[in-house]
């Protein structure tokens, strides 16, 4: 077993899919911990409220909230945010069964998180490398057994299905994925090759009750089909359910700034409890919004945006967008000043789509050496935990943890010029 075989397992399933490095990487425990207790501190366990919820008690007590995390919702989305925050008790729209936040290890190792992710990619992958190494598909089939929990606890007659629209088409890859043991009853579809009648959601003539989705109807205007609204209209009409909520309620970089603002402290120490709020509070980065036009009353936020060099180093992105698009990086010297400011000034203008400019804190990471054409090259590390969720006995399970390995820059996704490995705790 060597990296090759193992890249080309995948690759037979994935063409281009990924390439390792490694089939395991090996953390310390106390890493690996501090990894692991972060889906259970921000899902919550027993009576505690997820962080989502929270959110969403938020976004109903204070109206600019609730307006900065919907900017750049479409008319459906508009409509999916103002339901969830209306009914932020009911488990319909807490679908979040699989849970995937970005986890990064500083050089001084302590762990952050730079996203809370709930739509979630690399399904495929994950599952794949899990059977090739272990010989079980236990990502995927755990997130099976919890769409079927679901299914039975939310009285549904159908099939179980993994759907993508155009831009989530990468993630779903065809059926071949999917094992036979476990695909006796699950669907591998394109939204478009959906059909909808009145009472919900078909595949020829199999009805769907729950589905997996990769979909952007709710926050994007561009490349959307009909029959992906419909799709979200008839998850509003309670004729299938959505693995994870469409909502930028719920699915959005902004929950990080809200986090940490003084203004909300007491009403998410309220929903939270106070040490867990705390301890929460210890895995984020520092983060700012940007909003154009409108003088930024903390000292140091303008400091950041005249002098970013001053203070280390920063991301900025849109709050809406994924796949680390229409991202930029701060200078690291006064000479890339002019370029700095012409990009932040591109990117304000662009934020009538996309929604107020957030502005975070990058991490200097541990590096991880590999080999790059003959050459060693330590490349930068995003570690990326999946967890599932029982939303119904509030209980959360880490079933993989990957790290992805980029040569340079801040754009640690899973392309050709990135590694990949799962990651287990050294003994």
């Amino acid at each position: 077993m060597n990296r090759q075989t193992a890249t080309h397992y995948i690759r037979s399933f994935i063409p281009g899919r990924t390439t390792l490095e490694q089939e395991v990487l090996y953390l310390p425990p106390s890493l690996h911990d501090k990894i692991e207790g972060f889906g259970q501190l921000t899902l919550g366990t027993n009576n505690q409220i997820s962080i989502f919820n929270a959110i969403k008690i938020l976004a109903k007590a204070y109206p600019e909230v609730k307006s900065a995390l919907s900017f750049s919702s479409t008319p459906i989305g508009q409509l999916i945010d103002d339901t969830i925050v209306e009914n932020n008790t009911d488990n319909w729209f807490d679908t979040i069964l699989l849970y995937r936040p970005d986890m990064l290890i500083s050089k001084g190792s302590h762990v952050y998180t730079n996203e809370l992710e709930i739509v979630v990619g690399g399904i495929c992958t994950i599952s794949l490398l899990q059977h090739y190494l272990y010989g079980e598909y236990k990502l995927l089939s755990s997130l099976i057994t919890q769409m079927r929990h679901c299914q039975e606890k939310f009285g549904l007659k159908g099939h179980i299905a993994f759907l993508a629209d155009r831009n989530g088409a990468a993630e779903i890859n065809g059926f071949k994925w999917v094992p036979d043991h476990l695909g006796d009853d699950v669907i591998v579809a394109a939204i478009e090759q959906l059909d909808f009648k009145n009472d919900g959601v078909y595949f020829g003539k199999k009805k769907i009750s729950v589905a997996h989705i990769y979909i952007k109807a709710h926050k994007l205007r561009e490349k959307i089909i009909e029959k992906d609204e419909l799709l979200l209209q008839h998850w509003l009409a309670r004729n299938i359910a959505l693995i994870s909520p469409p909502s930028l309620i719920l699915d959005n970089k902004l929950i990080m700034y809200f986090l940490q603002h003084p203004k909300y402290q007491l009403s998410l120490q309220q929903s939270l409890g106070s040490k867990r709020y705390r301890e929460i509070q210890s895995y984020l980065p520092t983060t700012y919004i940007l909003e154009s036009g409108i003088k930024n009353s903390d000292d140091r936020l303008h400091d950041i945006i005249r002098a970013p060099w001053n203070h280390g180093r920063f991301i900025v992105k849109y709050p809406s967008l994924w796949g680390s698009r229409k991202m930029i990086a701060s200078p690291e010297q006064a000479s890339g000043q002019f370029e700095w400011r012409e990009q932040l000034n591109a990117m304000h203008v662009q934020s009538a789509n996309y929604g107020p400019l957030l502005i975070q804190e990058m991490i200097d990471v541990q590096r991880i050496p590999f080999m790059e054409n003959g050459q060693k090259i330590n490349g930068i590390t995003k570690y990326t935990p999946f967890f599932t969720h029982d939303i119904f006995q509030k209980n959360v399970t880490l079933q993989a943890l990957a790290v992805n390995v980029t040569p340079s820059g801040f754009q640690a996704h899973i392309d050709e010029n990135s590694r990949f490995a799962l990651v287990e705790k050294s003994r």
